[in-house]
């Protein structure tokens, strides 16, 4: 039997690969197969393909925000816009003869006067709101000269004043 020739040796001889060499690609290969899926973290930080159409860079990480430096405290002139201030115009400034009369007619001071004559305490906030009516009403009678005597005690005077706080 005739043995088959061996090709003749090419000009470029392969040289075999050392222990080294070899171990080294088998490492990379096993660090490639390693890293196959997604980097940790990656539910926080999607990865954000760019459509189309967009203008200007995007920021990688969206909580960045600016680095653009902005003043703390206002220099110069600003605008402001105008306060809709003119929309609401000041309510009627109301004579005292009609405060007077309009405290005199407040159901919530008549009502609050009933309980104190029926001997109830009143909260803080009804006693306070109370006696800031009645001095008003004291205020508005000294300034029409309406004049009511505190110095008598006298049964008669307590139901007059009680009779014009009233309106009767």
């Amino acid at each position: 039997m005739k043995q088959p020739s061996r090709p003749t040796k090419s000009k470029s001889t392969e040289r075999r690969k050392t222990r080294a060499e070899l171990n080294l690609e088998g490492r990379e290969r096993k660090r490639k197969s390693k890293l196959k899926g997604n980097v940790a973290g990656n539910r926080s930080h999607p990865k954000v393909t760019q459509q189309q159409g967009n203008a200007g860079p995007k920021k990688s990480d969206p909580r960045l925000g600016s680095k653009t430096p902005v003043p703390l405290v206002a220099e110069g002139k600003v605008a402001v816009a105008p306060v809709a201030a003119n929309a609401h115009a000041e309510p009627e400034k109301m004579t005292r003869q009609q405060e007077l009369r309009m405290l005199e007619n407040d159901p919530r001071l008549d009502q609050l006067l009933d309980r104190l004559e029926a001997g109830d305490t009143l909260s803080g906030e009804d006693q306070t709101w109370l006696e800031a009516r009645l001095d008003r009403i004291e205020e508005l009678m000294v300034l029409l000269g309406i004049d009511i005597d505190d110095d008598e005690k006298d049964d008669e005077a307590e139901e007059d004043m009680y009779r014009l706080l009233k309106g009767q």
